[in-house]
């Protein structure tokens, strides 16, 4: 395998870190900009970014409807104690 700047040096990181997950071969890119907007898309595919923003607004909706639940069963709580105060 040759890339333009792919030295020796970093061969030898690419086989420490496949030898310590176990598995046959690696390869380490550096983190920056380049590295999510060029490779990650290459190995992974392409990804529908408003596919993600719509799991995003249906988690935030799933979220809030789990808060008035809370709320509901706050308020619900709260009477029932003032009923029972109430009686005795």
């Amino acid at each position: 395998m040759f890339f333009l700047g792919y030295l020796d040096l970093h061969k030898q990181m690419d086989n420490l870190v496949a030898d310590y997950l176990g598995v046959e071969d690696a390869y380490t890119v550096p983190m920056g900009f380049a590295t999510n907007s060029m490779n990650i898309p290459t190995l992974v595919g392409k990804v529908n970014m408003s596919e993600l923003q719509g799991d995003e607004r249906e988690r935030e909706r799933e979220r809030e409807r789990e808060r008035e639940r809370e709320n509901n069963y706050t308020v619900q709580s709260e009477i029932l104690r003032n009923i029972l105060c109430a009686i005795e």
